[in-house]
């Protein structure tokens, strides 16, 4: 979640509840005397950015070891290279069919929640990429090879979690509907 979604919302303690959101469970930032303690509030909102950097860092590690493999190089020399064991080289390895090998629509967004990219771009990126309604099957793993494909659940996750705006959402769903 950047700046300027939680810009939008209307007081502190609604941004703070927005982005414990994003951790994936709420996070209570009340004292007993009902006031939001500033010092959690940080611890959350750090929390958040925190883990949406750390997901993309994992997907350019996924596509490092994919990119070092074909390259030829030993999964001993990868899991060097990349601070892992061999044996998790080698489960990242197995899992590759499921890998997607382009950009998908939740890396887009975790780009924009991170500053790395505008909502413009944001946007224009997302109305580009091909959407399938179907999720992979049970076989996924848990370093997000099962949400590798582009697909619209995606997106309608992304709103949940706060990373999208409603209206961002109805923007892309209109204009997918459209094309």
């Amino acid at each position: 979640m950047n700046e300027a979604t939680l810009g939008r919302l209307s007081s502190k303690s609604d941004k703070t509840v927005a982005r414990a959101k994003v951790t994936g469970r709420f996070v209570s930032t009340a004292t007993p005397g009902g006031t939001v303690s500033p010092r959690a509030r940080q611890a959350v909102e750090a929390i958040a950015e925190g883990r949406e950097q750390r997901e993309l860092a994992d997907r350019k590690i996924r596509r490092g070891i994919f990119a070092l493999h074909d390259a030829g190089w030993s999964q001993r020399d990868i899991a060097k290279q990349a601070g892992i064991s061999q044996p998790e080289v080698s489960r990242r390895l197995k899992r590759r069919a499921l890998e997607s090998r382009s950009v998908e629509p939740r890396e887009v967004i975790l780009q924009r929640a991170a500053g790395q990219i505008t909502t413009k771009q944001m946007l224009e990126q997302l109305r580009s990429m091909p959407l399938t309604a179907k999720t992979p099957g049970r076989r996924g793993a848990y370093d997000g090879a099962a949400t590798a494909t582009g697909t619209a659940k995606q997106l309608v996750n992304a709103l949940q979690q706060g990373l999208l705006t409603e209206a961002e959402y109805e923007q892309l769903r209109i204009t997918r509907r459209a094309g």
